[in-house]
């Protein structure tokens, strides 16, 4: 039987000012296995990096990715991908379901439909026979479709096609998405592009900006950054067992928030990083209440590529990514096909305005000296989630812990 390969490209763009709130969800089974995987891929990806090191990924897309896949997966391969995705336990076909429509209610959304944009593209190579029900399910599910391209006699016009297609999806915010040629072997690639772009509902004031303000890398250490200052009333919480606040940074949209979550201590990262799971993350959401908060957060662009493939290998799926045990015979039965790679790219720039020039509501700030109440000063490394706070499901997670 010849053998050919999947190749699966995750792209996630997001530029960034806004951010979280909670809400119940009619989606629990869903929205619970998609914390525990985000935290689960989070805390593998933390192993690669040294403490100063920043992270940021979409589970959001790499969680569709995969159930993507899963549609036309058998026997061990789908196991491990239901394993991964904490969905064992549940109707697989109401798992899809709940993500469509997930999908269907943010873009149907006027307000998250300016800001937020995603995109599911299966590229297959020219006359390559697909399964008409995989087709089927694609697109009802996860509204995406099918282009034939010739990985094999014209890599460098499928390159260009894909390359196109990403620039397009990311309003132009990734170019030449891939510098290389694919494996002439290469039979299909599935494509998910993620972007968002949104305003503060909130905006900080840039006058404010204090320009060479101390990030503490270490309590021995700090880097000059520069840090957004203003007195918001904003939900806040804080949770003694996990020694550690909560945030809200509301975009635009009033759906997708930005959140943040501060350790007490300086080195405290490390050991929220140890007791972060769904449950104590969500007794830390709990504990918020709105209240006028002395907000300090540092300006950021962060950027990372990374290898998602090694993730899930790492987490027990391996038959997906073996030529001689991948069942993927639900996209095509006459081919013996397995995942080589799974690329990812998320760039998340956090600033004051937004990255929209429009007129906002003007918001009386003070300086920080002459600040009463509560605080939320983000001078040391934390992490941070943007979330649909409608549905509940992570669309971003990352860590900043240096310049």
């Amino acid at each position: 039987m010849r053998v050919t390969t999947l190749s699966t490209i995750l792209v996630t763009l997001i530029l960034y000012h806004e951010v979280f709130a909670e809400t119940q969800s009619p989606y629990k089974h869903l929205v619970e296995a998609n914390l525990d995987f985000c935290l689960q891929v989070y805390k593998e990806l933390v192993k690669k990096n040294g403490y100063q090191n920043n992270v940021v990924f979409s589970p959001f897309s790499i969680y569709s990715v995969l159930l993507m896949t899963e549609l036309g997966s058998g026997s061990y391969t789908t196991q491990e991908i239901c394993q991964i995705l904490h969905i064992c336990h549940v109707n697989i076909t109401q798992i899809h379901q709940a993500f469509g429509q997930i999908i269907n209610e943010l873009l149907s959304d006027r307000s998250v439909r300016e800001s937020l944009a995603v995109a599911n593209k299966l590229y297959i190579q020219k006359g390559l026979e697909i399964s008409k029900f995989y087709q089927m399910a694609l697109k009802y599910y996860y509204n995406t479709t099918v282009k034939e391209v010739d990985f094999q006699n014209d890599a460098h016009g499928a390159r260009e096609i894909i390359n196109n297609w990403v620039h397009e999806q990311t309003s132009g915010q990734i170019l030449h998405f891939l510098p290389k040629l694919l494996p002439q072997t290469t039979q299909i690639m599935t494509v998910n592009a993620l972007y968002f772009n949104s305003e503060w509902l909130w905006k900080f004031d840039p006058a404010m900006t204090e320009p060479k303000a101390r990030f503490y890398v270490t309590p021995h250490f700090h880097a000059s950054v520069p840090m957004m200052v203003a007195k918001l009333h904003l939900a806040h919480g804080h949770s003694p067992g996990m020694e550690a606040s909560i945030l809200e940074l509301p975009f635009k949209s009033n759906r997708i928030s930005l959140f943040l979550v501060l350790p007490d201590q300086l080195e405290g990262l490390l050991n929220l990083q140890k007791k972060l799971n769904s449950t104590t993350m969500k007794q830390l959401i709990s504990t918020m209440k709105k209240k006028d908060v002395n907000v300090r957060v540092p300006k950021f662009t962060v950027e990372s590529q990374p290898s998602i493939a090694n993730v899930l290998r790492n987490l027990g799926v391996n038959s997906l990514f073996s030529p001689s045990s991948a069942d993927l015979r639900g996209i095509t039965p006459h081919h013996q096909l397995h995942m080589t790679d799974m690329m990812h790219r998320v760039v998340i720039q956090l600033e004051e305005r937004g990255s929209i020039a429009t007129a906002a509501t003007a918001m009386i700030v003070e300086r920080i000296g002459s600040f009463n109440g509560q605080f939320f000063e983000a001078d040391h490394p934390f992490l941070f989630f943007i979330m649909d706070k409608q549905s509940g499901l992570v669309l971003f997670m990352g860590r900043i812990a240096g310049p």
